[in-house]
């Protein structure tokens, strides 16, 4: 059985996801946002919940894959990344954590990845961050957004139960260790790190879970220390030597700290940090980030425009209306995943390369800022790239 909460949420963003590049000015503007009711992102929880518990704590992914810092509540910046690369089932995702707090579009973001991850479950993985804890997100806006939205916690609590049984660590392509914060002393093998259990209400502050959604690296330390934020470590260069060398792992991608140019690398090109929320808090504008693993397992960054943040109160919005969703539905011929069997398979891996090259490109003619793979970054102009 098709769940209709997932093409009821699809649906009711494909006017948005379907703007053209130049025209994401518009998003929540001339373009208005979807109204989904509580009951339904409520039956959307239940759903990613399903998919969710087949997933292990240890995801791998291969490559090619487009990978996402945070977001906090940003959803402008959201839909300019699928704008710009496309929605799967051609695309392949991973988001490294913190979809919720700062931002004022908290509840949109987690509605739309969950039903694209119900829709897609091969091309849409969702890591936890540290603000997918219910002890963070209900002192940081997330929790006052769904209680001033919907007039009661319940929403709150079912989308935080989602959380619980996200995975923390996905390994790309077989050699790059991607994480919302960063490694751990405990870290001895990638084996440790399977046998986390789900679903996490809550962790120790001495526990491994602690320091992968807290964790950063630093230069005023070669080892591991305790972090100043009050939770998890730093770790310099020869934490993650160490690491490399009991992992087999080549690189670290990393989210959980604000950059400027939305990607910073650190140690060479061993760690990586991407940051897709921009425009973040006291930030002076940062910019959003986004990282593309070829095939062959190469790191592309990309640093998208700055545009103006779109705040709640200056949105415009609409309600859609069922009948309405199920006449798009049925044009557009939706591709919907079944969520008991998981009957779909998505295109061939070969039309899908094809697919996400072009995407590259048009991230590449668009983005006006990427890294070179030099220790000390120098930012480049992107070649306008013919589309293959």
């Amino acid at each position: 059985m098709r769940a209709e909460c997932v093409r009821y949420v699809l649906t009711a963003y494909d006017p948005l996801l379907q703007l053209p590049p130049d025209k994401c000015d518009k998003i929540g503007k001339e373009v208005p946002i979807p109204i989904i009711p509580e009951e339904t992102i409520t039956e959307l929880c239940s759903n990613a919940i399903t998919i969710l518990k087949s997933k292990p704590t240890l995801l791998e992914i291969p490559a090619p894959i487009y990978i996402v810092g945070d977001l906090h509540g940003n959803l402008q910046d959201l839909l300019r990344i699928f704008i710009y690369s496309r929605t799967p089932p051609l695309t392949r995702f991973l988001f490294l954590g913190d979809y919720v707090d700062r931002g004022t579009f908290s509840v949109e973001i987690c509605t739309l990845l969950f039903a694209l991850l119900c829709a897609y479950p091969t091309h849409i993985y969702l890591l936890r961050g540290n603000h997918e804890f219910e002890h963070v997100n209900q002192n940081y806006g997330f929790q006052a957004e769904v209680r001033e939205q919907y007039g009661n916690l319940d929403l709150y609590n079912a989308i935080n139960s989602v959380f619980t049984y996200l995975p923390y660590v996905a390994i790309v392509n077989q050699t790059i260790f991607c994480v919302h914060g960063g490694i751990s002393p405990q870290i001895s093998s990638l084996k440790m790190l399977q046998r986390i259990k789900k679903p996490i209400i809550q962790y120790d502050k001495d526990d491994i879970v602690c320091d992968l959604v807290w964790s950063d690296p630093s230069i005023d330390t070669p080892d591991f220390l305790r972090s100043n934020r009050g939770s998890g470590v730093t770790f310099g260069y020869n934490s993650i030597k160490e690491f490399f060398k009991n992992t087999k792992m080549k690189h670290i991608i990393r989210a959980h700290q604000c950059v400027a140019l939305g990607i910073e690398r650190f140690d060479g090109d061993n760690v990586y940090t991407v940051f897709s929320c921009s425009n973040y808090v006291d930030s002076n504008g940062n910019k959003c980030g986004l990282i593309f693993v070829t095939p062959n397992g190469d790191i592309q960054s990309f640093s998208l425009p700055v545009v103006p943040l779109l705040e709640r109160q200056n949105a415009t919005f609409e309600k859609i209306s069922e009948a309405a969703v199920r006449h798009e539905s049925l044009a557009m011929n939706l591709q919907i995943a079944d969520i008991t069997d998981g009957k779909f398979k998505g295109s061939s891996t070969t039309l899908m390369n094809n697919q996400m090259k072009r995407k590259v490109n048009r991230i590449r003619a668009l983005s006006q800022e990427t890294l070179t793979t030099k220790p000390k970054p120098k930012v480049e102009k992107l070649p306008k790239l013919q589309h293959l």
